[in-house]
């Protein structure tokens, strides 16, 4: 199966900058996922996601969020079943300032934006008048980062829930690719705790790249 998937590959995506190799494991998809990156040097983590048997209201599928869970320090790119490829002209990253930026973290983001040429959004969802001291000193610190990149903030009034809010706006701005640092107790590891994830119903075909914090 790796083999006619790998010819596949080969015959509809011919590429001399890419290398293959299979890999087949008896082993649990998660610990053999961390066995890889101990010993290679793993950059990203590309999982494909049909969502939680498929039904609607559920985000992620069940593997990718144990993927997800189990490599906290690497970055990890979901692609929905029913994404189709197209080089990326915006890439929105949604946060919520509250927390300090390495560059090491926005660095997936950075680099894909140069290979691309993708114009990156920085979203913020306004649940306060203002931003306090710290979420401005995090602001202006994200904002050093990006400097290079082709940027813009866009703050966006809450109503009704964050998903929604989201969801919305990937959707009025035709986003390419969401990304979010996985925090802990932040917004996307609610998402990715199955029975909030029912209540908040955020589904997108959007890929999602997911930062480590």
């Amino acid at each position: 199966g790796l083999q006619q998937t790998l010819q596949r590959i080969q015959l509809e995506n011919n590429n001399s900058f890419h290398q293959f190799e299979t890999i087949s494991s008896f082993n649990i998809l998660t610990d053999e996922i961390c066995n890889l990156r101990e010993n290679n040097a793993v950059d990203m983590v590309v999982v494909g996601t049909t969502g939680a048997s498929g039904l609607q209201e559920i985000f992620l599928g069940s593997t990718t969020v144990r993927i997800i869970k189990s490599t906290p320090d690497c970055p990890v790119l979901a692609i929905p079943l029913e994404a189709e490829f197209k080089q990326p002209k915006k890439i929105a990253f949604v946060t919520d300032y509250k927390r300090n930026f390495s560059a090491k973290v926005l660095d997936p983001i950075i680099q894909l934006a140069r290979n691309t040429g993708a114009f990156v959004e920085i979203m913020h969802i306004e649940e306060e008048n203002e931003l306090d001291k710290f979420q401005l000193s995090n602001k202006l610190i994200l904002e050093e980062y990006l400097a290079e990149i082709p940027h813009s903030f866009v703050p966006l009034p809450f109503y009704s829930s964050k998903a929604k809010v989201i969801q919305r706006f990937l959707e009025d701005e035709d986003i390419d690719v969401v990304a979010m640092v996985h925090y802990k107790h932040g917004f996307l590891e609610q998402l990715l705790r199955e029975p909030v994830i029912r209540k908040v119903a955020f589904q997108t075909s959007i890929p999602l790249l997911v930062l480590p914090e």
